[in-house]
């Protein structure tokens, strides 16, 4: 399964070492990671929004615990690259990023897509870390699955 997003401007997703802190656009962005398999296929796992885009790609890089959101995105895209696959970023300017994020969510929910977005999120002062990570994997590895019949 290959899915095609159009209009988005397309890079590798940044590492704590390489990433660019750039300044964002007036309105905001909407942006998705990718999966990249070997035969070319790309498939989303997570959509999402923001006024800041590269400040947010480092919130995914450093993965902290105490932050839910990134620390499942941050986690799930070590665990790709642990297993040798290639993360991209895809992203665009937005007027109404909300919006638009919570749109393309359903899209693609509706399409048979697993997206960490419908991944139910933890409290990170009740949680272990290794039992959610554990989670995290788990949920990599049925992406991984599902493309890979």
């Amino acid at each position: 399964m290959s899915f095609r997003l159009e209009g988005f401007e397309s890079t590798d997703f940044p590492t704590l070492e390489n990433i660019a802190l750039r300044s964002g656009c007036a309105g905001g962005y909407v942006y998705v990671v990718v999966l990249l398999f070997p035969d070319g296929a790309q498939l989303p796992f997570y959509v999402g929004e923001t006024g800041g885009l590269w400040r947010r790609m480092w919130d995914y890089c450093s993965a902290q615990f105490k932050a839910p959101t990134d620390f499942r995105v941050g986690e799930a895209i070590r665990y790709f690259r642990e297993k040798k696959y290639q993360v991209k970023l895809l992203y665009k300017a937005s007027e109404n990023p909300s919006k638009d994020e919570y749109e393309l969510v359903r899209e693609l929910q509706v399409s048979g897509l697993r997206l960490i977005n419908g991944l139910a999120g933890y409290k990170y002062n009740t949680t272990l870390l290794d039992k959610e990570r554990g989670y995290i994997r788990r949920f990599c590895d049925l992406i991984i699955a599902k493309c890979s019949t």
